[in-house]
């Protein structure tokens, strides 16, 4: 499990390492940063599981920044400290769904007690991950689609244009008029897959039906599913089914 910890206190990010007993908690990485930009761009190389961020910091704020992030990263767990005249930003800490706000000056019992929820919290959600992965997300989507306009409208979307190489999820959003980060949000809270996960097994799955006739070439069928490169659709397509498409059509056709 990995973790971020974003503060523009050098103390604060070093006594939190000191005082706590990561390895216990079953967190074996620990990445910091100095404010908001710098925690949003770690966040996404490291992908961390949970993120401990001070609320007031330079050039972006932890609210700024966990807003952006939960967009990019509906799994993750977030953890925020500020002192008593914040509170102002304890509804923003609620509306994204922060597992626990500590007051500063950080007593470390109360923090450990906080990272302990956001563990159980990650593992939960990894749970819940590996119970649904035999549902297809395909089957996920429909189940919600046939009540949900707003995910029917992105379903038709995505399967008018899945063949565009330059499908974007900006795309997506504009079409049914909401932001980047919130469409992934929603779209995630609706269906309990993500819509990069949904477009991409779309795509697979038409593949796969594109491979079941010999007429169509391999080297072709990966423009005709939206993917440009031909060896990235090769390595996704294998990660998806396990075998090459040259495999799957000889086992098919």
């Amino acid at each position: 499990m990995k973790i971020l910890i974003v503060d523009d206190e050098e103390l604060t990010r070093r006594g939190i390492i000191s005082s706590i007993d990561f390895e216990e908690l079953g967190i074996s990485e620990i990445y910091t940063a100095d404010d908001g930009l710098s925690g949003l761009e770690e966040a996404r190389i490291r992908k961390p599981d949970i993120i401990i961020s001070d609320v007031r910091m330079p050039r972006m704020t932890g609210i700024e920044m966990l807003q952006t992030l939960t967009g990019e990263f509906p799994e993750l767990v977030a953890i925020l400290m500020s002192g008593f005249s914040d509170r102002e930003y304890l509804k923003a800490a609620i509306k994204l769904k922060a597992v626990s706000y500590v007051d500063k000056p950080i007593q470390i019992s109360e923090l450990n007690e906080a990272l302990k929820v956001a563990v159980d919290e990650v593992n939960n959600k990894r749970s819940i991950a590996k119970s649904t992965t035999p549902a297809s997300a395909d089957e996920a989507v429909e189940k919600v689609a046939s009540d949900n306009v707003t995910i029917k409208l992105i379903k038709e979307y995505i399967f008018e244009n899945y063949s565009n190489s330059s499908l974007s999820v900006r795309d997506i959003g504009e079409h049914v008029q909401l932001s980047v980060s919130y469409v992934c949000t929603y779209f995630k809270n609706e269906t309990g897959v993500t819509l990069n996960q949904y477009l991409t097994e779309f795509r697979m799955e038409k593949a796969k039906e594109l491979l079941s006739d010999p007429r169509n070439k391999v080297s072709e069928i990966s423009e005709k599913v939206g993917y440009n490169d031909g060896n990235y659709f090769s390595k996704s397509f294998r990660k998806f089914t396990g075998i090459s498409p040259t495999e799957y059509r000889e086992q098919t056709v």
